[in-house]
């Protein structure tokens, strides 16, 4: 609930007319971008179809609007700033693939496409980790690699 008003509050910032108008499952998950002042959310409608989609905005709220509106199925949406590439980082685990796009929007691109389910995402400096929701086990690859190799380790047996 309170996540929930908290995107109406931010959505009422930019525009008092919609609050009112749009019910919000709520954020699934937020990146903060500090450098360049944005928020990155990832968002569900319910009157949408469950509709998930990824906003973009300024920290106060304001220049909200739409960066991504296709392709996510959800229900697990993280989202990983870089700062050492300039970019967000999007693992999906209903595709079961991880996108990487620019903080404005633009360049959206496939990083991984995945056998296994991403339940958790982060990201270092050089490598992108991501853990499996049906198996004990951690991934990762190198953020430049563009061969398709992917480390990973067994957590507990």
């Amino acid at each position: 609930m309170c996540a929930c008003h908290c995107v109406c509050c931010v959505k009422s910032i930019e525009n008092p007319n919609l609050a009112g108008h749009v019910t919000l499952y709520g954020p699934l998950n937020i990146s903060l971008i500090l450098l360049t002042r944005l928020i990155m959310v990832a968002v569900m409608e319910h009157e949408r179809n469950n509709e998930i989609h990824i906003d973009s905005m300024g920290l106060d709220g304001s220049g909200r609007s739409h960066v991504i509106t296709t392709g996510l199925k959800g229900y697990h949406v993280r989202l990983r700033y870089s700062h050492v590439m300039d970019n967000v980082y999007i693992s999906d685990e209903g595709t079961g693939a991880i996108y990487y796009i620019h903080p404005s929007g633009t360049g959206k691109e496939q990083y991984r496409m995945l056998s296994t389910s991403i339940t958790s995402l982060a990201v270092s400096d050089t490598t992108v980790f991501w853990a499996d929701r049906r198996t004990p086990r951690l991934f990762w690859s190198l953020i430049h690699e563009t061969s398709p190799r992917v480390r990973r380790m067994t957590l507990c047996e």
